[in-house]
C-alpha cells in the first residue's frame, strides 16, 4: 500500500496509512510553495549542513554564491534591454581571459571604452570559482579526472590544467591542516575540562576506529581517529598511505641526475607513510596517536574504549607510548551487545531444539541483546 506524507502543526513530515487516516483528514497534503518556501537569507549550503552546524551558526545572505548560468542566453537577452549609462547606445557582452570556470565579462559599447567584469572574486590573481570547484570535488573523492568529465558533462568550460590543479591542491592541503588543527586541540581542551568534572584526572578516556578506502585489506588508504568520550568529538586523526602519485610518476625516471634531484626534495614531503598490509593500518595509526598526545595537546589517553578488535589494544600495550602509565582498556557497550547476539545465533546454531516457535527465535535474541545492552548502560558503576 502506497504511503501519503502530510505536515503537522511543526512543519515536520511522517507517514500514514490507513489505520491514521482520521487522525490526519483535517491536515492539507504538502504543495509547491511549501516544499519551495525559503527560510529567510541562509544559504542552500547552510541549510543542508543545519544538522552538522555548532553554537556558532553564521547566516550568509543567499545572493552570496554561485549559479550556473547560459551566456549566450542570459547576456543576448541583456544587451536587448540595456543601453550604455554614458552615451545611452546599444552594448554587448563578449568573454575573454578564460582561466578554468573564471573568466573576464566584456561589456562593449561603441562609442564609449570597454569595460570588464570579474566572473569570480579574485585570491591572489586567481580566480575563487577555481579553488571551490577543487576543493568540493576533492570533499566527495574526485579528482582532476573527475573534474574534466563534470565540466565536460555540463558544457563548462576547460578546468584548471594538472599544474594549476597541484598548485590548487597544495593551498586546499594548508588551509585544512590549519583549521584542523585548530578544532582538534579545541576538542581536547573541551574533552578535558569535562572529564576533570567528572573526576577522571588521570588521563582521557578515548574510543578508536579505522576504516579503508575500500572493503578488504587490499586498500592502499586508510585512516583512524580517537573520539573523546564525554563529548563524542574527534580529538586526533591520522591518515595511513601506501601509495604516492609523483613516487609513481617519477618512478619512469629513476637512476637519472633529474631523479636524484627530485627525490632529495621529495623524501619529507612524500605521502607512504605505512608498510605493510592494509588491516595493520588502523593499529599502527592509534599507537602513533597515543605517542603524540603528549607533545601535541599535552594530554595522556589513559583508557581505550575497545571495538573489540583486539589487536589495537594488544599494539597499544607492546609500544608502551606514555613508559610506565598503563593504558587500561574499556570494552564498547554496543560491541558487546552485538557479540552477545552473535555467540546466542551460534549457539541455537549448533544446538537442537533451541530454535523455533516459543524458544530462541530470532527476534527474541534481538530484545535479549538489547536488553543486555541496557543493563550494562544503566549500571555502568557496579561493572
Amino acid at each position: 500500500m502506497s504511503e501519503k506524507v502530510y505536515s503537522d502543526k511543526k512543519g515536520t513530515k511522517r507517514s500514514s496509512t490507513r489505520s491514521s487516516v482520521d487522525r490526519i483528514s483535517n491536515r492539507k497534503p504538502l504543495g509547491r510553495q511549501s516544499y519551495e518556501a525559503d527560510e529567510g537569507d541562509v544559504s542552500r549550503l547552510a541549510k543542508k549542513l543545519k544538522p552538522l552546524a555548532s553554537k556558532e551558526d553564521i547566516e550568509v545572505d543567499s545572493a552570496f554564491g554561485y549559479r550556473f548560468v547560459n551566456f549566450i542566453h542570459v547576456f543576448t537577452t541583456l544587451s536587448q534591454i540595456l543601453v550604455c549609462k554614458k552615451c545611452a547606445g546599444s552594448v554587448t557582452f563578449t568573454e575573454s581571459d578564460i582561466r578554468g570556470l573564471g573568466f573576464k565579462i566584456v561589456v562593449k559599447c561603441k562609442q564609449c571604452e570597454i569595460t570588464t567584469i570579474e566572473s569570480s572574486p579574485l585570491i591572489n590573481s586567481a580566480y575563487d570559482i577555481n579553488r571551490r570547484i577543487t576543493f568540493a570535488m576533492r570533499l566527495i573523492g574526485i579528482g582532476m579526472q573527475g573534474i574534466n568529465k563534470f565540466c565536460a558533462f555540463m558544457c563548462l568550460p576547460n578546468p584548471v590544467y594538472q599544474k594549476a590543479y597541484d598548485d590548487i591542491v597544495k593551498c586546499i592541503a594548508t588551509g585544512t591542516k590549519a583549521v584542523k588543527s585548530v578544532v582538534l586541540h579545541d576538542a581536547v581542551k573541551e574533552e578535558k575540562k569535562i572529564s576533570e568534572e567528572y573526576g577522571q584526572n588521570k588521563g582521557l578516556s578515548v574510543s578508536g576506529d579505522g576504516s579503508w578506502r575500500k572493503r578488504g585489506f587490499s586498500s592502499l588508504f586508510g585512516f583512524a581517529s580517537l573520539i573523546g568520550w564525554y563529548t563524542g568529538k574527534v580529538l586526533d586523526i591520522l591518515i595511513k598511505s601506501k601509495y604516492c602519485k609523483e613516487c609513481e610518476h617519477w618512478e619512469k625516471k629513476k637512476d637519472t641526475a633529474e631523479y636524484e634531484e627530485w627525490q632529495s626534495l621529495h623524501e619529507n614531503n612524500c605521502h607512504i607513510n605505512h608498510s605493510g598490509s592494509a588491516g595493520k593500518m588502523e593499529p599502527d595509526a592509534v599507537v602513533e596517536m597515543f605517542s603524540r598526545s603528549e607533545d601535541a595537546y599535552e594530554v595522556r589517553y589513559a583508557f581505550y574504549i575497545g571495538d573489540g578488535d583486539s589487536k589495537t589494544f594488544k599494539s597499544i600495550q607492546d609500544a608502551k607510548p606514555y613508559d610506565d602509565f598503563p593504558v587500561t582498556k574499556k570494552e564498547c557497550i554496543g560491541h558487546v551487545q552485538k557479540r552477545m547476539g552473535t555467540r546466542l545465533r551460534n549457539l541455537r546454531k549448533g544446538a537442537k531444539n533451541l530454535g523455533g516457535r516459543g524458544k530462541l527465535t530470532g527476534k527474541l535474541i534481538d530484545e535479549l541483546s538489547i536488553y543486555y545492552g541496557l543493563a550494562i548502560r544503566r549500571n555502568t558503576d557496579s561493572i
